[in-house]
C-alpha cells in the first residue's frame, strides 16, 4: 500500500520453536511512488528461549562472523531489518534444532508495482 506499513504476514511457524513473520513496508513518503522494504521477524515459543546463529549476504561479503543471540519465549526479534539478500539461520531450543536458508529482496520498484520478494526453504530435526 502506498505510503503504508505493511501487515506481519506469516512465513513459518514450527511448534515448540517460533513463528517467523515478514512484513513490506513503502519506504518512499512520495505519494503514488512505492519503494519496498521487506523485513523478517522471529518471536520464541520455546520455554527457556531459543538460541539463534544469524549470517545474512553482507557478512559473508565482509567476512564477519555470524551473529549468535538468544530469543527470549513471547519476545519479537528482527532477522532481517531490510531486504538484504541472503539470510542463514541455525535455531536450537531443548534438542531440537531448526535450519532456515532464504533470501529476500525488492521488486519493480521503484514505482507503482513495486513488490517485496521473500523465498527460503527450512529444514528441523527433533
Amino acid at each position: 500500500m502506498d505510503n503504508q506499513p505493511g501487515r506481519p504476514t506469516p512465513l513459518l511457524i514450527v511448534p515448540r520453536i517460533g513463528r517467523f513473520d515478514a512484513r513490506c513496508d513503502d519506504a518512499d513518503p512520495a505519494v503514488g511512488t512505492q519503494a519496498t522494504r521487506t523485513s523478517i521477524t522471529f518471536t520464541g515459543a520455546a520455554d527457556g528461549g531459543v538460541n539463534v546463529t544469524r549470517l545474512l549476504g553482507r557478512d559473508i561479503g565482509s567476512g564477519q562472523r555470524p551473529d549468535v543471540f538468544s530469543s527470549p519465549k513471547g519476545q519479537t526479534v528482527t532477522v532481517l531489518a531490510s531486504a538484504d539478500g541472503l539470510f542463514e539461520l541455525i535455531m536450537e531450543a531443548k534438542g531440537r534444532s531448526l535450519l532456515v536458508t532464504g533470501a529476500a529482496r525488492t521488486d519493480n520498484g521503484p514505482g507503482p508495482k513495486a513488490a517485496c520478494l521473500i523465498w527460503g526453504t527450512a529444514f528441523r530435526v527433533g
